[in-house]
């Protein structure tokens, strides 16, 4: 079950001034992501994998942070240091930048183990 909770700043007016806090560690990771970025909501994610043996982010989801970070403008992403807290604060998405003249674009790198469509 999701523990999940939604906090405003004192300006309630602009919807993107809602906090996503969830506190069920990596459960449904990519989903929570673009819905930040699609709602333009800071999005909270504690608790991943502490209990694990080898705690917070995995590398394919740090992969797929770097994809969000280059195809935004703006997005800050804030990883503690024991990678079991992430905090992203979504920019617009564009693409515009990662173009060349010829409208081809560049290549990202995603993680060996996990294709892109994971």
């Amino acid at each position: 079950m999701s523990s999940f909770t939604t906090s405003t700043s004192a300006d309630s007016s602009q919807h993107s001034s809602k906090l996503l806090r969830f506190t069920d560690g990596c459960t449904l990771f990519r989903l929570r992501i673009v819905v930040c970025l699609l709602s333009r909501r800071t999005l909270l994610i504690r608790n991943i994998r502490v209990s694990s043996s080898d705690p917070g982010l995995r590398d394919y989801e740090v992969s797929f942070l770097r994809i969000i970070d280059a195809i935004t403008n703006g997005t800050v992403i804030e990883i503690n240091d024991t990678g079991t807290q992430v905090c992203i604060k979504p920019g617009i998405i564009t693409l515009n930048q990662y173009t060349d003249l010829q409208e081809q674009l560049i290549a990202l790198d995603c993680h060996p183990s996990r294709s892109l469509g994971w």
